[in-house]
């Protein structure tokens, strides 16, 4: 696959591997090699151009800003995003592609103010990690990547006295937002909110979002928590506001959305969970029978 070397700036050379901004004339062959890169990590294509689409389509993403490739003899090497609050996308196909896209990505989001940069990698992939690790970034914690099989025999949860639950609706999407922020906020340090706008672009815009398999769970009209999930069977965030927990609500709100999407056909379901996630959450998913397939890492590095 060859990238389309004549489009952008070239910014520096480093043993013949050439960094250069993107522009959106690159989008195929920037995708075409993501799905290449994750093939070659999981041995399956865990991306799909879709959501590199939506990524780049994102209100606050300035692709010819925030956003570069690497080359080497004219075939592309890396390639670097940075997103909102200096979230980072890298996939390095060798040291030298992953330094350069890293310290073009560094320079940028001091540009820009961003605190620090930080981005989950796969153990699996071996050349991302190590760029990483050598640039100066800190291991936070482990991610862990869990799957259970569902079927139409799941029981039916038992909700809280005086809990409601229904689907979601696009007026909604502030109170949903601003519900995730809240929880995540109380235990994770590394937590930085996205711009409203982005926010509800990458969620609703994305190829598997469908709003009749977002729940939301509300008590007197207001809302207290919410399980969304992917059409494809992915437990994309559940969020309980902290009055409620210990309610047995979002334990209510997992086994609603595992029996609801097993009734569409689906008969396997993941997550991600975070490992220092302090609300009980690891041990919710064990209970419903998921189990961890794969364990990721949070890397980040202050600016």
């Amino acid at each position: 696959m060859r990238a389309p070397v004549q489009r952008g700036s070239s910014l520096r050379d480093n043993r013949r591997v050439t960094l250069r901004h993107l522009h959106p004339d690159d989008f195929e062959a920037v995708a075409t090699f993501l799905i290449d890169h994750s093939r070659r990590v999981y041995g399956v294509a865990e991306i799909d151009a879709r959501v590199v689409r939506v990524a780049w389509d994102l209100p606050a993403f300035d692709v010819t800003r925030d956003s570069w490739a690497t080359s080497h003899g004219g075939a592309l090497s890396g390639y670097a995003a940075l997103g909102a609050a200096g979230a980072l996308t890298l996939a390095a196909g060798d040291a030298a592609s992953g330094s350069l896209l890293l310290e073009a990505a560094r320079v940028r989001a001091a540009e820009r103010g961003d605190e620090a940069l930080q981005l989950v990698v796969s153990r699996h992939d071996h050349a991302t990690e190590a760029a990483v690790e050598a640039f100066g970034f800190e291991r936070q914690r482990a991610v862990v990547r869990m799957w259970v099989g569902v079927d139409a025999s799941l029981p039916a949860p038992t909700w809280p006295t005086g809990v409601s639950v229904r689907t979601y609706r696009p007026e909604d999407a502030l109170a949903v937002h601003e519900l995730l922020d809240r929880a995540y906020a109380t235990w994770d340090e590394e937590y930085v909110a996205v711009a409203h706008s982005d926010w509800v672009a990458w969620m609703t815009g994305d190829p598997e979002f469908d709003p009749t398999a977002w729940f939301l769970a509300e008590r007197d009209g207001t809302l207290v928590g919410c399980s969304l999930w992917w059409s494809s069977g992915w437990l994309k965030d559940l969020a309980v506001d902290a009055h409620e927990r210990g309610s047995g609500l979002g334990r209510a709100l997992a086994m609603h959305g595992l029996r609801e999407l097993a009734t569409r056909g689906i008969t396997r379901v993941g997550l991600k969970v975070d490992s220092s996630n302090p609300t009980g959450a690891i041990a919710l998913y064990e209970s419903l029978g998921f189990a961890p397939d794969r364990t990721e890492t949070l890397w980040v590095l202050k600016l």
